[in-house]
């Protein structure tokens, strides 16, 4: 069941999810120890930038 996965995810999976989004946009790999990794800033900063760089090679 797919609806099932998001309601069983903790926080940190689901910006984790984000992160490698971001970082697969960008091409980079991403690498965060359990609890000294990106923060929600850094991820938020990440995705922005991936939104920016995405809309413009369109």
């Amino acid at each position: 069941n797919p609806i099932g996965v998001p309601g069983r995810m903790n926080l940190g999976q689901i910006l984790e999810t984000h992160l490698g989004w971001a970082a697969s946009r960008l091409g980079f790999r991403a690498v965060t120890p359990v609890f000294d990794g990106a923060n929600e800033d850094e991820i938020a900063a990440e995705l922005g930038r991936s939104w920016l760089v995405e809309r413009a090679w369109r």
